[in-house]
């Protein structure tokens, strides 16, 4: 009698067991995928100055990238930092940005969009400047942080030199500016054409006398800081 207990017992116990897991095999998994704005950027047009003593791909190159929303009239709505920047050309000219989305964040429709590059190390306290902006009553062209330049900009390298700032937003096919709301849908934003302007100064030396040969140009009095953005009314319409 007593064999045929512990028997049962152990049937019993087995059948436990195998209920266990049983259940967890039949458990669900919710399955998440990372939400994400994509951007395509270019940071260098025909009609921008460069500096030539750094190569292409550094003097291209974006190391942090802001993405500020205004609606259609003007006022600030939120802003979203780059997570990832991907060079889409040897120069690195051409990019594509990531900007993730919270899992239920709805993207504000008719938006209009400002960029600012490479300002975490040139900016000081950027990012309480923009922790400042104030939604639905901040203005569009209030906002223009300072980059310090109290010594001549560093270029001294490829493995030595300092991002150089940037600032733009859409452009039309023409490369022109717009100010035109967009619609910026999850993932791939192909539609939308991005433009940024370097914080570089540009001199143009002409000379009558084709005798004559410029080999250096010194500049004098050259300014301590300088705007990330240019103001209205010193671009003419492209990003120059």
């Amino acid at each position: 009698m007593k064999r045929k207990t512990i028997y049962i017992i152990l049937l019993l116990g087995s059948w436990l067991f195998s209920s266990c897991i049983y259940d967890e095999e039949i458990e669900d998994v919710e399955m998440t995928t990372e939400r994400a704005i994509l951007i395509n950027i270019n940071t260098l047009a025909s009609h921008q100055a460069t500096s030539r003593s750094i190569s292409a791909n550094s003097e291209n190159q974006v190391a942090d990238l802001y993405m500020l929303m205004y609606d259609a009239s003007g006022k600030f709505l939120k802003y979203k930092k780059a997570s990832k920047i991907t060079n889409q050309d040897t120069y690195g000219q051409t990019k594509t940005a990531s900007f993730p989305l919270e899992t239920s964040e709805v993207i504000p429709s008719n938006t209009i969009l400002r960029f600012y590059a490479n300002v975490d190390d040139n900016v000081t306290n950027f990012a309480s400047q923009l922790s400042a902006l104030v939604a639905g009553t901040s203005e569009i062209d209030t906002f223009n942080p300072v980059y310090n330049a109290s010594t001549a900009w560093n270029t001294t390298s490829d493995t030595n030199f300092d991002k150089i700032p940037m600032w733009g937003g859409p452009v039309d096919t023409n490369d022109l500016r717009t100010d035109d709301p967009v619609t910026l849908i999850e993932g791939n934003n192909s539609t939308i054409k991005v433009q940024l302007m370097r914080a570089m100064a540009r001199i143009n030396v002409t000379v009558q006398d084709l005798t004559l040969k410029v080999k250096s140009v010194d500049v004098y009095n050259a300014l301590s800081s300088g705007y990330v953005a240019s103001t209205e009314e010193n671009l003419n319409g492209f990003y120059v």
